[in-house]
């Protein structure tokens, strides 16, 4: 029995793992979801062999544990940093080894990389995080919700609770209020450029054609918006990512500003999910813009444990500072593997280059 990097090879059977332990099927898994787990683990830009997913073999070869890694490139200041967001930790309850996820986890975090994240931790994976050195992520463990319609939010959140919400949240266009100029991975990159922060993504265009191919796959969130935020002078704000359902709760994935007062890109994204017909929207608290989120009648409240990992104190304290540009865009919050369970996992929605882990809270150790 032994701990790898996941191959090519592996992915059927740690698609099957995955459906049987976290979806709850034990149909033979969809070729879709074999091909989503591949572009998001062996496939996308930034794929590194040297910060790879991992699988547990056990007796006769099986695979009876998987944890996925996903290479992130970060700067401090003029430094490249090399980051691993920890996604699905699934493990087969029924394999003879026990705590095989400790194991996997374990070896990820011993990997070369500078840093070590999870933005959707359960108390039982952050106990393993501590445990192994690991600490929560402060502010990014707790989220923030702006309602609009009360009564639509209470039927909606009631109606989840008893398993009858629709995973599909609504689906179109983008309302009228959000229409404006798109945020393209250019775009994005420039404002980040202008966003004041020491830490920060490294984007390029090859890495963001594929995210947001991506992330528009994940089709049960709801539409996805990308929006440059500008003044009625044209000059820029900031910008927003975000799925803007019809229905239900609206999700706030990336929020940034260049200026230091968030509030104005914050009102725009309010104004934009409330047209779209969104109950509330939700979001995750950030350094940046919390000072514009205590203003505007948002309700805080303890999330998804977000968990960090350092190998060097100057990387640690730069992500604690308030000018540390990370957000969901750069985690696996996001992906959607387990909304899709009778629509299609589907195919980026555009073309890119050859070369998401599950709902927060949901990893099975």
């Amino acid at each position: 029995m032994s701990v790898r990097p996941l191959a090519r090879d592996d992915l059927p059977a740690v698609a099957a793992l995955y459906q049987r332990v976290i979806v709850g099927d034990t149909d033979p898994p969809p070729d879709r979801l074999v091909r989503a787990l591949e572009r998001a683990t062996l496939d996308h830009p930034w794929a590194e062999p040297g910060l790879p997913s991992l699988v547990h073999e056990g007796s006769a070869d099986r695979i009876v544990g998987f944890q996925a890694s996903y290479a992130r490139r970060l700067a401090l200041d003029d430094r490249p940093l090399r980051m691993v967001c920890c996604g699905q930790l699934v493990a087969d309850p029924d394999a003879e080894t026990l705590g095989i996820g400790a194991l996997l986890m374990k070896r990820m975090l011993a990997g070369p990389q500078d840093l070590t994240v999870t933005d959707g931790a359960t108390a039982e994976v952050r106990a393993m995080w501590s445990r192994l050195g690991g600490s929560s992520g402060g502010l990014s463990s707790v989220g923030w919700t702006r309602v609009f319609r009360p009564g639509r939010l209470a039927l909606h959140l009631a109606a989840r609770k008893q398993g009858r919400a629709r995973t599909l949240e609504g689906s179109g266009r983008i309302p009228a209020a959000t229409e404006g100029e798109e945020l393209t991975p250019g775009r994005l990159m420039e404002l980040i450029a202008r966003t004041p922060g020491h830490l920060r993504p490294a984007y390029d265009i090859e890495f963001l054609d594929w995210l947001f191919a991506e992330m528009d796959v994940v089709k049960g969130r709801g539409p996805l918006a990308r929006r440059v935020v500008c003044n009625s002078r044209g000059q820029d704000l900031g910008w927003y990512v975000a799925y803007l359902p019809a229905q239900g709760i609206a999700q706030a994935i990336g929020v940034g500003s260049v200026r230091p007062d968030a509030g104005p890109v914050l009102d725009r994204l309010f104004a934009d999910a409330r047209a779209a017909g969104a109950s509330a929207l939700q979001g995750r608290v950030e350094h940046a813009i919390l000072p514009a989120l205590t203003t505007r009648r948002c309700l805080l409240r303890g999330a998804e444990w977000a968990m960090t990992h350092y190998t060097d104190d100057e990387v640690a304290a730069a992500a604690g500072r308030e000018q540390a540009l990370i957000t969901r865009l750069d985690g696996e919050w996001w992906m959607g593997y387990h909304l899709e369970r009778r629509e299609p996992w589907g195919s980026p929605a555009k073309p890119r280059p050859a070369r998401t882990g599950v709902e927060p809270g949901g990893s099975r150790v």
